[in-house]
């Protein structure tokens, strides 16, 4: 019934695209029979972007079991 799940995990510092400071993002894609997550956010701490993305898609993990069980 389970199969592999794939994450693939990018971290960048955005900084074309801002004239002040650092901007940095931080974009989790999830694959995994039967769907695709996407989780993806910007803040001037990359520490905080990667723990925003995390919790995102921990509730769009969470929905998705919800939706389909």
């Amino acid at each position: 019934r389970y199969g592999e799940a794939h994450a693939q995990v990018e971290v960048a510092r955005a900084t074309k695209h801002h004239k002040h400071g650092n901007i940095f993002y931080a974009e989790v894609n999830l694959s995994f029979p039967g769907g695709n997550l996407r989780a993806t956010d910007t803040s001037d701490d990359i520490r905080v972007s990667i723990d925003k993305a995390r919790d995102i898609l921990q509730r769009e993990i969470q929905e998705h079991k919800d939706k389909h069980l």
